[in-house]
């Protein structure tokens, strides 16, 4: 039995595609996230490739988000690969490898500059089939701002626990408690992102040979205006102008960083994460968690503050056409600003 891969518009599929993801995905999947991602991006609008039986039924499917990249100093739009759905019965038919291949050979063809993808560890050996290079790994660094829950699920006794936890939170959380501020912090719960954040992106980010752009569209679409989780912003100012900002969500307990950007200035770093720390410790969240592509230049500053490294890591691939000349530098892990809110959603 032969399937082909062809392209759809969402107006054609958006409830299949509704449908499938979710029978494969482990939270909730509706059309208001599906009609956000795919169709409100200030980047342009998701590109849907599918697969499906004589009986037209959708076996399967794949999208690029398409994603402004600045990469040595010249924009580029890539794909930030998403949503890659197989129906369970078709696994072992290599349909996945090629949805995959039709991306490939799309840039391969000129229409975007290069792609990425974050696949969990199944999905890795479609990707190398398909000719994508593993760049590197996104690694999880976390801290642990009050412990009793941890100590609690491993010690059954409560009052031991408890003191347990309270001597450990004193020793944990004096460091960066004592912190100085060389700026004005603030957090806000509804954040709306202005020419500030203009600005701000488009004076600091040269210093980085790879970053996502980073301005006052792609954060109020990817952030204000996202219906899968609210965020909250920690903005650091110096006389009324902005110099960084942290974004972030809170699960449960836990509070998760989805970004941090700055000027090119490490006390502006140091009071986004001390101020990240404090709203934490006032919150009563049991810990902070952080990813990012690793070798990323915020990680000494996670390691000052108490972050530790927490496994697992997943992978990130990229797949730039042969003999272009952006190969030699998007195949390097250390040259790209990458974070855990530049992936898919």
């Amino acid at each position: 039995m032969t399937y082909q891969v062809r392209e759809e518009s969402l107006e054609n599929v958006c409830h299949e595609l509704t449908q499938l993801l979710q029978v494969t995905r482990n939270v909730p999947i509706n059309a208001t996230r599906i009609e956000w991602l795919y169709r409100d991006n200030p980047d342009g609008p998701a590109v849907i490739w599918v697969v499906r039986a004589p009986t037209q039924e959708l076996i399967g499917f794949t999208v690029g988000l398409p994603r402004r990249m600045v990469v040595m100093g010249k924009q580029h739009t890539c794909w930030n690969c998403a949503d890659f759905s197989v129906q369970a019965r078709y696994r072992t038919l290599g349909i996945a490898a090629e949805l995959r291949r039709a991306a490939t050979r799309d840039v391969n063809a000129g229409r975007v500059a290069f792609l990425y993808a974050h696949p969990n560890d199944r999905m890795k050996i479609v990707h190398e089939r398909a000719g994508h290079v593993p760049v590197g790994r996104m690694v999880r660094f976390a801290r642990i701002l009050h412990s009793a829950r941890h100590i609690r699920n491993r010690l059954s006794l409560p009052k031991v626990s408890a003191a347990i936890a309270a001597a450990v939170d004193r020793f944990v959380n004096i460091r960066g408690s004592s912190h100085r501020y060389s700026s004005q912090v603030a957090i806000t719960d509804k954040p709306d992102f202005d020419a500030r954040f203009d600005q701000l992106f488009w004076s600091a980010h040269s210093s980085h040979q790879v970053i996502g752009v980073r301005d006052a569209a792609y954060l109020n679409w990817r952030y204000r205006d996202n219906p899968v989780y609210a965020t909250s912003l920690c903005t650091a100012e110096r006389k009324g102008t902005l110099l960084g900002y942290a974004l972030f969500m809170r699960q449960d307990d836990v509070m998760h960083v989805k970004d941090i950007f700055m000027a090119e200035d490490e006390t502006i770093g140091a009071d986004l994460m001390a101020a990240l720390v404090a709203h934490g410790l006032d919150q009563k969240l049991a810990s902070i968690s952080f990813a990012t592509l690793h070798g990323n230049p915020l990680i000494p500053l996670l390691q000052k503050f108490g972050f530790l490294y927490r496994p697992p890591d997943t992978s990130m691939f990229v797949h730039v056409a042969s003999g272009d000349p952006l190969r030699t530098v998007l195949e390097k892990p250390e040259l790209w600003y990458l974070t855990v809110g530049d992936r898919d959603i």
